[in-house]
């Protein structure tokens, strides 16, 4: 996956993380996003808070595992999933979202517990 798209004529790029298009030659030309303020050939990190309704291994509580898709130039992007995660009501894993967070919802694949996928 790859953090931007150019457009085939090269008058635009389009920033992958955050959908914003920009038309200024010199962010074409540096790869860089306006609206996230960065530049796609760094080292990026987009990080995912997801939100688990009473899954099995914590039947009696919801859950929030971080989750982060990490991409390198030159290499495959890959994921990192935070071993440690918070276990209690709805509304404290909600409270653990960092301010900023925008809600996705679910996607049609996701597991039937995934209540709820948060990317900052």
């Amino acid at each position: 996956m790859v953090s931007y798209v150019i457009a085939p004529d090269g008058s635009s790029i389009m920033c992958g993380r955050c959908g914003a298009i920009s038309y200024n030659a010199e962010d074409v030309a540096q790869h860089y996003c306006g609206e996230c303020h960065r530049f796609h050939d760094d080292v990026q990190q987009i990080t995912f808070y997801v939100i688990y309704d009473h899954p099995a291994d914590y039947p009696n509580d919801y859950v929030l595992r971080k989750q982060a898709m990490v991409f390198v130039p030159g290499l495959r992007p890959f994921e990192v999933q935070d071993k440690a995660c918070q276990v209690g009501t709805l509304a404290e894993m909600r409270a653990f979202i960092p301010p900023g967070a925008y809600p996705l919802g679910r996607h049609a694949k996701d597991e039937p517990v995934i209540l709820e996928v948060w990317m900052l």
